[in-house]
């Protein structure tokens, strides 16, 4: 991929789904440009490691399933384990109970002038 930067052939270099310790180990190599995972209600693990390894590394963030792969716009698919039947009562008031601390949008989870949860969005 360096070689493809240098050449002209490729601009930006991105990566999906990989864990801190390899961004960090490819941003040693070959800077990355941004990095793509899924962040959600009902998925918050990149608060943990992901994120604050971004924001160091001045990486950027794109950010994929933010309505819970479908379950907040309706349309959801069975075949995905969160939604199966035995478990979709209990996903469900998770996320949707005003006592649980984990209620919130991820953009008010996350500041950042550097990881931009939800591009193009006033805030």
């Amino acid at each position: 991929m360096k070689d493809l930067i240098r050449e002209g052939k490729v601009k930006h270099f991105g990566m999906s789904e990989a864990s801190a310790k390899t961004i960090r180990r490819a941003h040693a190599v070959q800077p990355l440009a941004a990095v793509q995972s899924e962040y959600s209600l009902w998925w918050r693990e990149p608060e943990n490691e992901l994120l604050p390894a971004l924001e160091e590394l001045g990486i950027g963030f794109v950010p994929f399933s933010p309505l819970g792969k479908g379950f907040f716009t309706g349309k959801i698919d069975n075949t995905v384990p969160r939604f199966t039947p035995e478990n979709r009562d209990e996903k469900a008031m998770d996320c949707t109970d005003s006592r649980n601390n984990k209620v919130g949008t991820p953009e008010r989870k996350h500041r950042s002038g550097r990881i931009k949860v939800n591009p193009g969005r006033s805030q």
